[in-house]
């Protein structure tokens, strides 16, 4: 009688565990369409940039996305179901207008 019980409760452990997992990345995923990106990676990070002050609830995550103008950006995102996302780190790691320029060349007055 017991093992079912046990059997039920994992069952359900897990099952919660996958909704969380699905609304962390379907959080992030609506954030980055709403300036226009699109999404490339989004992989748990358990000890990504911010960790040490990161609430117990809070997942980190480490995505890669491009942004309106094909900019590839990497960063960390901390996610929560109550309290949204917050991004610890978001960097543009490959432009590709200042790839196209020529040695010399800098687009400092546009940003």
């Amino acid at each position: 009688m017991e093992v079912p019980i046990i059997i039920a409760v994992f069952v359900v452990v897990i099952g919660v565990n996958a909704l969380f997992w699905w609304g962390n990345h379907r959080r992030i995923r609506r954030e980055i369409d709403s300036i226009g990106g699109r999404v490339v990676t989004i992989s748990w990070s358990p000890l990504g940039r911010g960790w040490v002050w990161t609430p117990r609830h809070a997942i980190l995550y480490k995505v890669s996305y491009y942004d309106r103008w094909d900019r590839l950006h990497e960063g960390c995102c901390r996610t929560d179901c109550l309290l949204g996302n917050r991004w610890t780190e978001n960097r543009v790691v490959g432009d590709p207008q200042a790839e196209a320029l020529e040695p010399g060349q800098t687009w400092a007055w546009l940003r």
